[in-house]
C-alpha cells in the first residue's frame, strides 16, 4: 500500500470530511429535536441570555465551521475550534461540568483539528 505524503493527505481529508459530516448530522438532529420537542420538565431551568449566546457558538458556530472546512480547511477549523472554546467557557466551566463535557466536545470538534492540520500543511507548502 502506497503511503506517500499525497496519499496520507487524501486519506486524512476524507476522514475529516466523513467525521465532520457525521457530527453535523448529529448536531442537526439534536437541535431539531430540541426545537420540536422542548423540555417541559419544571426542574430543567429557564433559558437565559448566556444560554442564547452560547447557542450562537454551539450548535450554530460549530456546524457552520465544519461546513466551511470542506472548502476552506483552516478557516472553518478555526471557526469550529473558537466556537467550541467559547461554548465551553460560557456553559461548561460556570456549571462545573468541565471534565465530563470535555471528551464530548473533543469528539465533536476532533475533525476540525484534522482540518486545521491540513490547512496548515497547505499554507506551509505554498511558501516552499
Amino acid at each position: 500500500m502506497d503511503l506517500s505524503p499525497e496519499r496520507v493527505e487524501v486519506i486524512s481529508r476524507t476522514a475529516a470530511r466523513i467525521w465532520s459530516g457525521v457530527m453535523v448530522s448529529f448536531i442537526t438532529l439534536f437541535a431539531l429535536a430540541h426545537i420540536l420537542f422542548p423540555e417541559t420538565d419544571p426542574g430543567s431551568g429557564s433559558f437565559t441570555t448566556i444560554d442564547a449566546i452560547a447557542m450562537i457558538f454551539f450548535p450554530i458556530g460549530v456546524t457552520v465551521g465544519m461546513i466551511v472546512s470542506w472548502k476552506w480547511e483552516m478557516e472553518g477549523a478555526l471557526i469550529t475550534i473558537i466556537s467550541v472554546c467559547m461554548f465551553y467557557l460560557l456553559i461548561a466551566i460556570p456549571r462545573g461540568v468541565t471534565f465530563t463535557m470535555f471528551p464530548v466536545m473533543f469528539a465533536i470538534a476532533g475533525s476540525s483539528l484534522m482540518f486545521l492540520g491540513l490547512g496548515l500543511d497547505k499554507r506551509f507548502k505554498k511558501k516552499d
